[in-house]
């Protein structure tokens, strides 16, 4: 929230202040990682140091979970920024300034992500992760569809309505990412977790990527009230993904750690 109203900032202070503040906000965020003591590793990652083995990414790539999963990052990238690199460049089409596009972007955070981060654990522990994941997914294309409205209006509704319309399809449509990076998290091998988890972020950042490079195209291309709907049938396509394949992930997951946990009780073994 402090660093989407950070952009507030330029139109008053100009970029080397906002730049130095955002800088500032990165390293304020990173200060409890960096002071807290650091844990100890899982128990798999201390079996395998122990054997004298080290991460591999290319028995993370070997492994058929990966297959299922990286494929899945991938869209979870792409369709997330493909919808959300472009509404900056809307609003400014619609002729904000910074200043009023920071403000709504924090406001619409604090509250639409703010709301979803405490009732998505809710969601979560009364419907699992896939069922949870599926309401967000569900709801992506009527964010398309609210973004397409306000692109074929002749003007933008007042400020604080604007607020109300999208910090509520951020909240109803969050609990997809937050279940997806639970997920994640999940999904790597506890036996070298940082490979498993920099091979995924990489993927998902390639999806970032390609999404950033193509979205402008589509946008100037068919025009802002056919984009947003566009953008937010392939949000929710890559979503479905996400949801159809979730039990699948999970049971490759279960196998693979069961494995894992053999193979420590055969080395220890002999």
């Amino acid at each position: 929230m402090l660093g989407l109203g950070a952009v507030a900032l330029v139109d008053s202070f100009g970029w080397t202040t906002a730049t130095m503040a955002a800088s500032s906000l990165l390293i304020l965020a990173a200060l409890p990682a960096i002071i807290r003591k650091e844990p100890p590793p899982p128990e798999l990652t201390r079996q395998r140091l122990a054997r004298g083995e080290a991460p591999s990414l290319l028995t993370a790539l070997r492994r058929p979970d990966s297959w299922r999963i990286l494929p899945l990052l991938f869209v979870f990238g792409f369709g997330g920024h493909f919808f959300g690199s472009m509404v900056g460049p809307f609003f400014a089409d619609k002729g904000w300034t910074l200043t009023q596009f920071g403000l709504f972007n924090a406001a619409c955070a604090f509250i639409g992500g703010g709301l979803g981060a405490v009732v998505t654990p809710w969601l979560v522990d009364r419907l699992g992760l896939r069922n949870a994941g599926l309401i967000g997914v569900a709801t992506l294309p009527l964010q398309g569809i609210l973004f397409g409205l306000l692109a074929w209006l002749p003007d933008l509704p007042a400020m604080p309505m604007l607020i109300v319309l999208v910090a509520t399809a951020q909240f109803v449509t969050s609990p997809y990412g937050y279940a997806l990076s639970t997920s994640r998290f999940r999904w790597v091998s506890k036996a070298q977790a940082g490979t498993d988890y920099s091979m995924q972020s990489s993927v998902w950042n390639m999806g970032i990527w390609v999404a950033g490079s193509t979205a402008g195209v589509l946008g100037a291309t068919v025009g802002w009230t056919l984009f947003f709907p566009v953008a937010g049938l392939l949000a929710a396509s890559g979503g479905l993904y996400y949801v159809l394949m979730f039990n699948r992930i999970e049971t490759m997951v279960q196998a693979r750690e069961q494995a894992d946990a053999r193979q420590h009780a055969i080395a220890e073994a002999m």
